[in-house]
């Protein structure tokens, strides 16, 4: 029964500390059965061989009514074309890349209830043959998002990944879902997972080489009796193509996972689990194959002459002691960074497990800049740059601050100094916020950055993600829904460049 009480409570914790076009709803379609452990042969269905040269065959993808499958054949090996768009949406080009007499081509990204016209061509820029799709609608529990700022001539190009959740389970419901909007705010893409069962889907994460997104599975209590997988990855028609084993457990239970779940390079799965010691809370990182076979792990218990147990938040009779949001590991170097929301965030040699440095106030750096308050407060998502040189981290903020910030730190690692490179507040624009928990960063090819804002208590408002500038300009954001009952809420998101080339309108 404690065990409960103390997942309600952390739970509870990682929740809450955790140009408008609204899209038109309609009734959720029936989807079909998604459970499937592998995806289906890459050989993909083209006209029979007696069907005419240039008969294009259109399937619907029933995984997806934002796409289609658009099948044809050529009586001699060529290479084609496809163009596909809307009198309301200038579309996309994909092309082949080597020579075919059967062509199959995956049509994504389209916005919902559009006739979309599609045109083949030969590489040579002469039509082969056009045909129609109209794109269906969105599941109906589907919330609309609101587009609030866009700057086109600012915002990074790509489509946001993020994964909804609510900030209330018991009066406002949202589905088990991931999700894509384009930069004009419209959904072009969603994958639901068992809508009927009590869990969500984690922060998705594309993975431009397999072209594949990989996303924990967070499930509540009610499945902790019942075997069920703790994270999938799927590719961009919606087949499952790997899952982990099925557990029973539930998130923040001992043999769960909170908070971080990747797939690594080497194809190995990255997770925070929860450990307990008398009324503390704290956790374990742990590294397993894909048929969950450890590999490596470590808990904050191996160090506890480094790290106090007594510095602890009190949640009843529980103390939440390291809190520990972020994991990265780098195996090519050996190491492993990880971030505490109350301690810090720290670098640990891989096969010695010793802490190489803390960076946090009494840890091991020094601010050399001028700055009266230099230091992140209950930060989340920490991420360098690919050189190590820069430190981009979302910085909530304990309540005695009373705001939330995007900072950057100019990071000398070899003299341990740092300074700040950029820091953004909203002060100067009037859009200052209080975030007590959740939230992330990511950094885009051009230098922006995307924020996502978490849950927002100063001032009450929706939740929303939005991209700034080096300037210091809000150049995109959009508003997640808010009801009387609740609000959805976004813990982070990403921004990926599709394989699709982007026409203009």
């Amino acid at each position: 029964m404690k065990r409960v009480w103390i997942f309600l409570l952390v739970l509870a914790a990682f929740l809450l500390a955790a140009c408008e076009n609204d899209v038109s709803r309609k009734p959720k379609p029936e989807l079909p059965d998604q459970d499937q452990e592998t995806a289906p042969d890459d050989d993909q269905t083209v006209p029979d061989e007696d069907t005419p040269e240039g008969t294009l065959k259109v399937t619907a993808n029933e995984n997806n009514t934002l796409s289609c499958r658009l099948s044809f054949r050529t009586s001699e090996p060529v290479k084609t074309y496809v163009r596909y768009y809307a009198d309301n949406h200038a579309g996309y080009r994909i092309a082949e890349d080597e020579a075919s007499k059967d062509h199959y081509f995956f049509l994504w990204g389209m916005r919902e209830n559009r006739d979309y016209k599609i045109e083949v061509y030969y590489e040579n820029d002469e039509l082969l043959e056009s045909t129609g799709f109209r794109s269906g609608t969105v599941p109906g529990d589907i919330r609309p998002v609101r587009l609030v700022a866009k700057d086109a001539g600012s915002v990074a190009p790509g489509f946001v990944l993020m994964a909804p959740s609510a900030r209330d389970y018991n009066t406002y419901r949202v589905p088990p879902l991931l999700l894509m909007i384009d930069s004009d705010g419209y959904y072009v893409w969603y994958f639901e997972y068992h809508p009927e069962l009590e869990i969500t889907l984690g922060d998705g994460r594309y993975n431009p080489e397999t072209k594949t997104i990989f996303a924990g599975i967070v499930k509540l209590t009610s499945l902790a009796e019942v075997p069920f997988e703790e994270g999938l990855e799927i590719d961009l028609e919606g087949r499952v193509v790997w899952k982990s084993p099925e557990l029973k457990n539930y998130s923040y239970a001992e043999n769960g996972w909170h908070h971080e779940y990747r797939k690594l390079e080497d194809g190995s799965i990255l997770f925070l689990q929860a450990q307990f010691l008398d009324n503390l809370v704290t956790d374990k990182i742990v590294n397993v194959d894909s048929n969950y076979n450890e590999i490596w792990s470590w808990s904050y218990l191996e160090a506890q002459d480094y790290f106090d147990p007594g510095e602890c938040i009190e949640y009843g009779e529980w103390c939440d002691w390291t809190h520990t949001n972020t994991v990265t590991m780098e195996k090519d170097t050996g190491a492993v960074y990880f971030n505490s929301r109350y301690l810090g965030f720290y670098k640990m040699d891989m096969d010695s497990r010793e802490i190489l440095w803390k960076f946090a106030p009494g840890g091991d750096f020094n601010f050399v800049g001028d700055d009266p308050d230099p230091w992140p407060e209950g930060a989340h998502s920490p991420r360098f740059n690919e050189a190590h040189d820069r430190l981009l981290v979302y910085d909530n903020g304990f309540p005695s601050r009373g705001y939330s910030r995007v900072i950057e730190y100019a990071f000398d690692e070899v003299n341990r100094n740092f300074d700040i490179s950029f820091k953004f507040d909203g002060s100067e624009l009037g859009r200052m916020w209080f975030a007590g928990g959740w939230g992330s960063v990511f950094p885009l090819e051009n230098g922006n950055i995307l924020v996502t804002k978490g849950d927002t208590f100063d001032p009450e408002e929706n939740s929303s993600i939005f991209e700034i500038s080096r300037d210091g300009r809000i150049v995109w954001e959009i508003f997640m829904d808010e009801r009387e009952e609740g609000k959805m809420e976004v813990y982070s998101a990403e921004k990926f460049v599709p394989e699709l080339e982007i026409l203009n309108d």
